[in-house]
């Protein structure tokens, strides 16, 4: 990987994904530009939703990584800098490249405005856009430390399944605001169906107490996830921890978001509440450890 493709994907996470980019100042240096392209591979698929107008735009821009990961990438793909360091860390490591591929798929949904479904739908939506984040980034750490991951395959998944769910519906909280503006729906039907909602209303958003209702089921969701996923990884070996540090901020948004959403009501719009300060957010990944 170039000096210019790591430092290129460590600006873009740094700008686009602040969360993450905290998250991997406390890895091994060693291991810290693999980290960077993974994390700035999705943070380039999150915001294609941002960069364009219309969906096809953004099926071609998805379509151009999966072809790039797929070795059909027409042109010099590796001039991409982000393409060129992610695709030297799946040589590097050994990584598969099929979940990242999946990962590019899944994020067709973001283009149209669909609602998620049900639990399972939300769940795998979870999975294969954050999971596998803490998945392929465990991957990345124990082959740093010269130790496959088969022998560890049961436990790895547990915990990066459960640590994806829990990360993934306390981002559905944080980016509600911006969900209903764009008229979607990523909240799952038990979800809306335990506070009194169905989609119609979540988008009018007029009723403050089942909006509250709602951010209630979310947390409570969101919990039970951060517990198992904790008791997952206390059967990992120590050296893929890093990997997980991210849920040290799922700790402090459950504990933040049960005092106060990170949205509110204010006639028929919802509105977001600032995020916590960058400095607090590295500060829960530090005590993470």
């Amino acid at each position: 990987m170039t000096h210019d493709a790591s430092e290129y994907c460590r600006n873009l996470l740094r700008e686009a994904d602040f969360d993450r980019y905290g998250a991997t100042l406390f890895a091994p240096s060693s291991a810290q530009p693999a980290l960077w392209a993974l994390y700035a591979y999705n943070a380039e698929l999150a915001r294609i939703k941002e960069l364009v107008s219309e969906p096809m735009p953004g099926e071609i821009r998805l379509q151009w990584w999966v072809d790039a990961l797929e070795g059909r990438g027409h042109g010099n793909v590796e001039a991409n800098p982000a393409a060129a360091a992610l695709l030297d860390t799946c040589r590097r490591y050994a990584l598969p490249r099929a979940p990242l591929v999946q990962l590019a798929e899944a994020r067709r949904f973001d283009l149209y405005n669909d609602p998620i479904g049900d639990l399972t739908s939300f769940e795998g939506y979870c999975g294969e856009t954050v999971s596998v984040l803490f998945q392929l980034a465990a991957m990345v750490l124990l082959k740093e430390a010269g130790q496959g991951d088969q022998a560890l395959a049961k436990e790895l998944a547990d915990a990066s399944g459960h640590a994806g769910v829990a990360y993934g519906s306390l981002q559905l909280l944080q980016n509600l605001p911006w969900q209903v503006a764009r008229r979607q729906v990523y909240v799952p039907s038990e979800f809306l169906e335990k506070a009194g909602l169905d989609s119609a209303q979540l988008l009018g958003c007029r009723d403050a107490k089942k909006m509250q209702e709602l951010g209630a089921v979310v947390l409570t969701h969101a919990q039970g996830h951060a517990l198992k996923a904790a008791e997952a990884l206390g059967m990992l070996p120590s050296r893929v921890r890093p990997a997980f540090r991210s849920l040290g901020l799922v700790r402090m948004w459950l504990k933040l978001y049960g005092k106060r959403l990170p949205y509110e009501v204010a006639g028929q719009r919802l509105g977001p509440v600032a995020p916590a300060a960058r400095w607090r957010r590295l500060w829960a990944l530090y005590r993470a450890s």
